[in-house]
């Protein structure tokens, strides 16, 4: 199968996207994340399996979200000889379209066309090494199902030797037995099916029935023995039941002699507890009444007790009346003098405050005298004075001098590189002239021009000679004049008017900018943290606050203290002094204090006792009253004799009641109601297993009567032959299915043996693709079921499960490389890799790219990455990058 063209519209977030696929090789998809390369896969399985009507979750998956449109893929591929444009649209007006151009022209559309799909691809398609050979983003690295894929198989037998079915489909004599046992057995459970399950069947329920017709004609049997068993038994139940009911007579006339008893017993029971109820309330009036009497007499003691103590507080009251006056007279005059000795601690420290006013305000100014002294130095000017030299800074003085030392260089190269013409005078008589000027040099002298420039050298009445400077020279002679013209720009800028009056005039700069700088950290020293502006302010609020005390002092007459050491010895003596004179004040104060709560308790308590005494007089005159009406209505021997009375009628109740409960005890009630309740039980146990025996007779009799409509015997006669019967056909189709069966695992021996075989170059293509990764001495362990069961490198064997990630998904890329460099071209399918290699270091990507160089020229290999680049060593790889 080989991928031609693929379309997608609306498919998930991509809107409408088209890839052309070469026919073979190692094609590149490069695209950013969620660009939509995992859905071209995708769109595949879609297309392929379900219908434009179908409502499954992967199909409901690829509408785009929040529109209402139609989803489209389109996709043109060849396998076999078929080679066909397959499209389908799901939701708005769905349809399937098919195109088929070779082998010859085909088109259909709808169900027919998804059928006719299905049918090429199983046909020709080895779909099962499909769904193999793909490595996708999201999927565990799980080992692919290669067991199954007969392409894979055919290529792996001629590997090993051995010759394939002629029509190349896989059929063989294993298959063509396979299918003779499954029309005896089931596939996965082994379970008899077909023509061996209805013989089956046939005898299982050939021996249900006889079965069931030998119990029909056994259960006649036993009705009629058990008939008249249930006879005998019936007449001996009626006997026993006459005899339960006389039992039951006898124990019910008992049992009522002792309900009377009983009743008698509970009378005599109410009457003694009302007996005992009318006794304890007139035991309560009779201790109600002296309780009543104690409670006046008590309450009269008490009022005695409070006159008492009402003469001995009202002797108290005026003692401390007279103490609280004296002691609030003398916290009056402590008061005063505390007042008196804390106004002189108030003058005293505003004493000591004025003083270090003064003595802060003589600093401040000192400070701003001194800054001002500073600010006012001619020694400091500014080096940007106009009146002072130029200014020439550190800047200014360096493009100076490399604009002198460029024209230094210019010169020196064109001194150099221009020669000079050199005149030696033999005799003082004739002249020369050298560029117009007129020459005579003595003899001996030399004469010496550079050559920068052309030089005329005229003998009069002789020769004129013109020597032109080399090649070059009038190049180097205007680098002179541009370095000089920088120069004198520089100098100009600078207003000096030569190199060294610039660096005269910088010297001059830098003792300015030092003096300056000594300026500014006297300054700064003197400032501290303080602005001057602050000073002058602090300076004037104090002078303003030391001018307006000494007004005031003066004003008072008193003289002011002319140091800070005496206002702290009298501040500190007016402080001891008010301090004495607070603790005097604060005892007195206590004292008060401590007096008037005396009196407000003495004078509580007698209130107190005055309500409490008026109370009890008014209770004890109630209490009395109500006495006295008790006592004219029952006088107290009265109320004894009734006493008495109710505990003689107690007597009387508790005797009748004592023998009535031994009649009770004696009639033994709990042994008269034992033999009533098992009489009830004998007689209803007695009248129902006569019931039940009545039933039991008259079931008896009905089913005899319908086993003889029945013809049970015959029955079971007609049964036993259909048992014999349906035996010999069993023990025939057994024979057959058992022989068959034989024969089948008996192939399936030799082809696992076949398989086995071939499982060897499967493990050497492998082997071989990775050794382009991991070196040659890189192998692996495959099962029959073609999975890699262990990786050995290095002499170093480690299983599937317990490799890391990294080499689960490079052993994975070259298992599908060495199975699509097996298969044959004309039977394979694409090999896709969606965004793999992520957990590889780049020295192995680069050889795991260099074995996709192994994979035959004719397979075609689908790589899908987000990271460009990523498959760069592979060679001749054709990249497609999506946007």
């Amino acid at each position: 199968m080989r991928l031609h063209r693929l379309s997608l519209t609306n498919v998930k977030g991509v809107t409408h996207r088209e890839v052309v696929f070469p026919d073979r090789g190692v094609v590149v998809l490069e695209g950013a994340n969620e660009i939509g390369k995992t859905s071209l896969i995708e769109a595949l399985d879609l297309v392929f399996d379900y219908k434009d009507s179908s409502r499954d979750r992967r199909v409901l998956a690829i509408r785009p979200v929040g529109l209402d449109v139609a989803s489209a893929i389109e996709v043109e591929l060849s396998t076999g000889p078929y080679r066909f444009r397959y499209r389908k649209q799901w939701f708005r007006q769905p349809g399937t379209t098919l195109t088929l151009t070779a082998p010859r022209h085909e088109h259909k559309v709808g169900p027919a066309a998804h059928e006719r799909v299905q049918e090429i691809l199983a046909q020709t398609a080895d779909l099962t090494l499909w769904k193999a050979l793909r490595l996708m983003q999201a999927a565990p690295l799980d080992q692919s199902d290669l067991a199954g894929s007969s392409a894979l198989a055919a290529a792996l037998d001629a590997a090993a030797g051995r010759t394939p079915d002629a029509d190349g489909a896989g059929d063989s004599l294993v298959d063509t037995v396979q299918g003779i046992v499954t029309s005896y057995f089931t596939p996965r459970a082994g379970a008899q099916t077909g023509e061996y399950r209805v013989a089956c069947e046939r005898l299982t329920g050939a021996e249900e029935e006889v079965a069931r017709t030998t119990a029909a004609v056994e259960e006649v049997r036993d009705d009629v023995a058990r008939h008249a068993v249930v006879a005998a038994q019936l007449a001996t139940s009626e006997a026993e039941l006459v005899v339960a009911e006389a039992s039951l007579a006898r124990a019910q006339a008992a049992w009522q002699q002792v309900a009377e008893l009983s009743g008698d017993v509970e009378q005599a029971t109410d009457a003694l507890a009302m007996a005992d109820r009318e006794l304890e309330r007139e035991r309560a009036r009779q201790t109600e009444r002296e309780r009543l009497r104690a409670d006046v007499e008590l309450a009269r003691h008490r009022l005695g007790q409070l006159a008492a103590l009402d003469d001995e507080l009202a002797g108290q009251v005026r003692p401390q009346q007279d103490r609280v006056a004296t002691l609030t007279a003398q916290v009056a005059t402590a008061e005063e003098v505390a007042e008196r000795l804390r106004a002189r601690c108030e003058l005293a420290r505003a004493d000591e405050g004025h003083l270090r006013d003064v003595a802060e305000l003589s600093g401040v100014q000192a400070r701003l005298d001194r800054l001002a002294e500073v600010d006012g130095d001619p020694g400091s000017a500014q080096p940007s004075d106009p009146a002072s030299e130029p200014l020439v800074d550190e800047p200014t003085l360096a493009t100076i001098e490399a604009a002198a030392r460029a024209c230094d260089l210019a010169r020196a190269a064109q001194q150099a590189g221009g020669g000079s013409v050199t005149l030696s005078g033999m005799s003082g008589r004739r002249g020369v002239r050298l560029d117009g000027r007129q020459l005579r040099p003595a003899k001996g002298e030399v004469v010496e021009r550079s050559l920068i420039e052309t030089v005329e050298v005229v003998v009069p009445g002789v020769i004129s000679l013109m020597i032109c400077p080399p090649d070059g020279a009038e190049g180097r002679a205007e680098e002179v004049r541009l370095a000089e013209g920088e120069l004198a720009a520089a100098l100009a800028l600078a207003g000096v008017c030569d190199v060294a009056r610039a660096r005269s005039c910088h010297a001059a700069y830098r003792r300015a900018v030092s003096a300056a700088r000594q300026r500014e950290q006297r300054r700064a020293d003197l400032l501290g943290s303080d602005r001057l502006e602050d000073l002058h302010r602090r300076a004037g609020v104090l002078r303003a606050r030391c001018d307006a005390y000494r007004a005031f002092r003066t004003a008072s007459g008193v003289a002011l203290p002319s140091h800070v050491g005496d206002c702290a010895d009298d501040l500190a003596a007016a402080t001891s002094d008010h301090e004495r004179a607070r603790t005097a004040v604060g005892e007195l104060t206590r004292a008060v204090t401590g007096a008037r709560a005396e009196l407000t308790e003495t004078q509580v308590a007698l209130a107190r006792a005055a309500a409490l005494r008026e109370s009890l007089t008014e209770q004890v005159g109630a209490q009395a009253e109500r006495l006295t009406a008790i006592w004219a209505q029952e006088p107290d021997d009265r109320l004894d004799g009734a006493v008495v009375e109710r505990d003689r009628r107690c007597a009387a109740a508790r005797e009748q009641l004592l023998a009535l409960s031994q009649r009770l005890a004696h009639a033994d009630p709990e042994t008269v109601r034992a033999c009533l309740s098992q009489a009830r039980t004998g007689l209803e146990r007695v009248d129902r297993q006569r019931q039940e025996l009545h039933d039991e007779r008259v079931g008896i009799e009905a089913r005899l009567t319908r086993a003889g409509r029945d013809g049970r015997q015959e029955s079971h006669e007609a049964a036993t032959g259909e048992l014999e019967r349906a035996r010999r056909a069993h023990r025939a189709v057994q024979r057959r299915a058992s022989a068959t069966r034989l024969l089948h695992e008996t192939l399936q021996r030799h082809r696992a043996e076949a398989k086995r075989a071939y499982v060897e170059p499967f493990r050497s293509a492998i082997s071989r693709v990775g050794q382009q990764v991991y070196g040659p001495d890189f192998s692996v362990e495959v099962d029959d079921s073609l999975a890699v069961r262990a990786r050995v490198l290095a002499g170093q064997r480690i299983d599937y499960e317990a490799l890391s990630t990294g080499a689960k998904e490079q052993l994975a890329i070259i298992t599908r490389l060495a199975c699509a460099s097996l298969v044959d071209p004309q039977s394979g399918v694409p090999v896709v890799i969606d965004d793999a290699l992520g957990y590889s270091d780049p020295d192995r990507l680069r050889r795991v790219g260099a074995a996709f160089a192994m994979v035959g020229p004719e397979a075609q290999v689908l790589l899908l990455t987000c990271t460009p680049g990523r498959y760069a060593a592979i060679p001749d790889a054709e990249v497609i990058r999506l946007s």
